[in-house]
């Protein structure tokens, strides 16, 4: 942004703050003056972009974040970080509600989670499973293990346990934790289809 060019970070810092008066300690010749009328000119554009603003914005709208803010930030991203964010790949979440939920299922360790994105999926919902649930070959399945590289299974009523955390859960996709390892329709029918089949093989006698 033109406000900010030709100042140094300090400045810069001065310039941004928005949480009540600054006080600016510097020599003669510093960019005092500079750093006060960048500052001045910050403020006014605030208050012009907040009062531009329509009502709409400074709701809840979905649980990905306001259009504009995404494209602002993703902008920022690129620009200073060198990153190449998208704003339709970016979520930003004001307040718990609309965002992402942590589910602890356990089994392939003590505390282990996934993410429960609710508005993932173009608003169908997703799961970012980790290994907690690993995405299987065959990628409508998903295989539930105590130790993967040993292949060693979870107990029966473990599988079960976590079918059943996550029956109230609406989600179309499971990101997996390796590339190419996702479900990307009818997750939730395909963790409890899994989950049976599962069970039934450890219980039953083949």
């Amino acid at each position: 942004m033109d406000i900010l060019n030709n100042l140094n970070p300090q400045q810069r810092e001065a310039v941004l703050a928005v949480d009540g008066p600054i006080l600016i300690l510097a020599g003669a010749g510093t960019g005092k003056t500079r750093t006060l009328v960048a500052r001045a000119a910050w403020l006014r554009a605030i208050r012009r972009a907040l009062a531009d603003a329509p009502n709409e914005v400074f709701g809840y709208l979905t649980g990905r974040g306001v259009p504009q803010l995404r494209t602002a930030l993703a902008d920022y991203l690129n620009r200073v970080r060198g990153t190449v964010a998208e704003p339709d790949h970016m979520v930003i979440c004001t307040g718990y509600a609309q965002g992402v939920t942590l589910l602890r299922l356990g089994g392939h360790f003590p505390g282990g989670t996934v993410l429960h994105w609710a508005d993932g999926a173009e608003g169908r919902g997703a799961i970012l499973s980790g290994d907690i649930m690993q995405v299987a070959a065959d990628l409508n399945r998903v295989s539930f293990l105590w130790s993967y590289p040993n292949m060693m299974p979870l107990a029966a009523a473990t599988v079960r346990r976590i079918a059943k955390t996550l029956a109230p859960c609406r989600f179309e996709r499971i990101y997996g934790a390796f590339p190419g390892r996702q479900v990307m329709a009818d997750g939730a029918g395909a963790v409890q289809r899994s989950a049976a089949r599962y069970v039934g093989l450890l219980e039953g006698s083949q």
